[in-house]
Formats: C-alpha cells, sequence, structure tokens
C-alpha cells in the first residue's frame, strides 16, 4: 500500500467540485480516505463517505495523517523518480487526468478502519 499527497485547486470555479473516484493504472484499488480519531482516541484510516470538496475558488490538501489518495494491492513496488498517472473522476461526471512522482517518504503507522492486526504498515520499516 501507498498513498498520495498534494494540493487539488480549484483556483477560477464559481463553484465547489467534489471528487468522488480515483483510479490509476499502478494500483487495481485507489480509494479516497481521511484519517480521522477513532472512539478510543486512535487515528485510523478510512475510505470518506461523499469524497473531497474543493471550495470555488480554493483548494483542498492531500497530506500525510489527513486526507490522501490511497493506492492498494500495488503488484509492483513504486520506485522514487518514476510518474504515476491518476484520473480524478468528478461528482458531475468529469474527470481530471494528472500525473504524479514518486517521492521517498518514510510513512507513519496509522490504524485503518477494520484491519484487525491493530495498525498497517505504511512504509517506514517497521513490522
Amino acid at each position: 500500500m501507498t498513498a498520495g499527497f498534494g494540493l487539488i485547486t480549484n483556483p477560477d470555479a464559481d463553484t465547489d467540485a467534489t471528487v468522488v473516484a480515483v483510479t490509476t493504472p499502478a494500483a487495481p484499488v485507489a480509494e479516497l480516505h481521511e484519517t480521522v480519531e477513532d472512539e478510543t482516541g486512535t487515528m485510523v484510516m478510512r475510505p470518506i463517505e461523499g469524497g473531497f470538496t474543493i471550495p470555488a475558488g480554493g483548494e483542498f490538501p492531500l497530506s500525510p495523517a489527513g486526507n490522501h489518495l490511497m493506492l492498494m494491492e500495488i503488484s509492483e513496488p513504486l520506485t522514487a523518480g518514476a510518474e504515476v498517472p491518476f484520473t480524478l473522476e468528478f461528482s458531475d461526471g468529469s474527470t481530471l487526468d494528472f500525473s504524479a512522482v514518486v517521492k521517498d517518504y518514510s510513512g507513519a503507522n496509522e490504524n485503518y478502519v477494520g484491519d484487525d492486526s491493530g495498525g498497517m504498515d505504511m512504509g517506514d520499516g517497521d513490522e
């Protein structure tokens, strides 16, 4: 598993835009995720209901320990420096294609909702 971070902007729009899905050939499963505190005070990652809303004339950050694009079931390692294509789908049916450069990231160990192991290795080398 890995995640995509960056900044989604909506600078010239008069209305909000909502991202409802993401796809990439780099992963057979890609989801829009949020990181939230659960009832025990533990930070957990989970798919976000309703998508990411980018305000008109504004921006929406994707960051570690925050909202992000989650890539799962990756069969090949993603190498730093490689470009990965993505497609964002919006609630109005429109799409946006872009590429992101893979960067080294030591990660964190957020818990994943539904993960019975109590945590998920996010690439920091801990097992």
